[in-house]
């Protein structure tokens, strides 16, 4: 069966209304043959999202309706495994904030996520200009610094598709520093690499069929504004939370600049 992932916008719901919501949905799934998996809430945004194994949008709807009649905004189907990579669960969290009543958990966890893209230059060009197996290995080298140092700041690994060198994280300090550690550790080969990052953020339904997708289909156009060995930060992740992290050295994109960038993407 499909999976969906829905949009509840500005409904003034608290974590604890999208907790009871949620069990109101657990108790009417069968009625509407669905099996409701998990939920992310964003109060600061007034954002809420439910993933729900269902037949069909319409039987999200109906089944949202007859639970509590908090109807969606937005659904998009999507991919489990995709799910998993950029906001990495597919179940509650086992540890929940609190407890109502003693058996409802209740959990904040926002969806919105910053995405850092990696770029490096493509294996055919290395190997032209320093052989096959130099060439294999540094890119080998690469993508394994990459993942140990995405995964011990804190993010999720997003080898997914096309997108190699793409990492998840909740805040944009721990993308920064992700960037910055590995533009040092590769100082060397900056420009035999063509080592470059992009830091963007967005939410996971966003007017777009993909999870993600206004802000991944962002990504490579930013890339191409930016020079070797630099780092951009976006509006939006600038803007996004931040344990007060330094941007000094590191170019930041602005609001109209951003616009216009993904009004072409």
């Amino acid at each position: 069966m499909p999976i969906y992932m829905d949009l509840h916008i500005g409904q003034g719901l608290t974590s604890e209304d999208v907790a009871h919501a949620h069990q109101l949905d657990l108790k009417y799934q069968d009625k509407f043959d669905c099996r409701c998996l998990t939920y992310w809430v964003d109060e600061n945004r007034g954002n809420a999202y439910c993933l729900i194994e269902a037949p069909s949008k319409d039987s999200v709807i109906a089944l949202h309706n007859h639970a509590h009649a908090q109807l969606p905004d937005e659904i998009i189907e999507v991919d489990r495994r995709v799910v998993k990579v950029f906001l990495g669960r597919l179940h509650d969290p086992i540890i929940a904030d609190y407890l109502v009543d003693s058996k409802i958990k209740v959990f904040h966890d926002p969806a919105h996520r910053v995405l850092l893209k990696m770029h490096v230059i493509d294996n055919v060009l290395l190997s032209q200009a320093i052989g096959k197996e130099a060439a294999d290995n540094l890119l080998n080298e690469c993508k394994k610094a990459f993942d140990e140092l995405v995964t011990f700041y804190g993010g999720c690994p997003a080898d997914w598709q096309k997108w190699k060198f793409l990492a998840s994280f909740l805040t944009n300090s721990n993308a920064i520093n992700t960037a910055q550690t590995l533009l040092k550790k590769f100082e060397p080969n900056i420009n035999q690499l063509q080592l470059k990052f992009v830091i963007h953020a967005g939410n996971p339904v966003d007017n777009h069929p993909n999870l993600f997708g206004k802000t991944l289909d962002a990504l490579p156009l930013m890339t191409q504004t930016i020079g070797n060995g630099q780092i951009m930060l976006s509006h939006t992740a600038n803007a996004s939370i931040s344990d007060n992290m330094t941007t000094d050295g590191i170019k930041i994109l602005n609001e109209a600049d951003e616009n216009f960038i993904v009004s072409l993407s």
